[in-house]
């Protein structure tokens, strides 16, 4: 029963100590450092103000915890602002880097509502980029949806984006595929075959094929 007793009490200090345990703030290559179990924690200097943090002050654990947090908080959205200033991205792609770099969901999370309430993150505005970048290339509507949808573009914005000057858009494309590759399907009908398949595997309906190349033969015999 003593040593029972014994190793109660040893452990009821133990974990008062732990309770008390206290971290110190150091100042590192002019950076203001937390150590903690080990581990050399980054405090940014905003976080470090809003906490009254300065050098040589001690942290209880609860402390830590927060200004850990906070910092983790200040590093992702430091670190997503940076992707997005070289090239825009989508959600998805952001939410993808910052895993990768080992931050934990809550805290992407928190980064992405920050970066979507000040307008540095817009999937709507993304995707008119990709439409964009893709009608220049010619691409039918149907492979553009495809390519939206492949990078994790939510559905609703993927329809939006598209109605804007779809059908001209639709035609400029197809004429353009026409402009290039008529000339040498032209010669036969088994040409012309040849050609509808080629456009309809682009991702053009089959009526808009039919009607361009009809619009192309008659032009070409006036």
């Amino acid at each position: 029963r003593q040593d029972t007793r014994r190793e109660h009490t040893a452990r009821g200090i133990e974990t008062a100590e732990n309770a008390m345990r206290k971290t110190r703030i150091e100042q590192k290559k002019g950076a203001l450092v937390a150590h903690a179990d080990g581990a050399a924690i980054a405090v940014p200097d905003d976080i470090a103000l809003e906490f009254g943090i300065t050098v040589g002050r001690e942290l209880s654990d609860d402390e830590l915890t927060a200004v850990v947090h906070r910092s983790k908080e200040v590093f992702a959205g430091r670190y997503a602002m940076n992707l997005l200033a070289r090239a825009a991205r989508s959600e998805y792609q952001v939410r993808t880097r910052l895993a990768r770099k080992g931050y934990e969901s809550d805290i992407i999370d928190d980064a992405i509502v920050h970066l979507t309430e000040i307008g540095f993150l817009d999937d709507t505005h993304y995707a008119k980029l990709l439409v964009d970048h893709y009608r220049e290339k010619m691409r039918s509507a149907r492979e553009i949806r495809f390519r939206l949808a492949n990078a994790h573009i939510d559905s609703d914005i993927i329809d939006e984006v598209m109605l804007a000057g779809a059908a001209a858009a639709e035609r400029a494309a197809l004429n353009a595929l026409l402009d290039k590759h008529y000339r040498a399907y032209a010669a036969g009908e088994k040409g012309l075959r040849t050609l509808m398949i080629f456009l309809r595997r682009k991702g053009f309906s089959h009526d808009a094929v039919t009607h361009a190349i009809r619009e192309r033969r008659e032009g070409a015999s006036e």
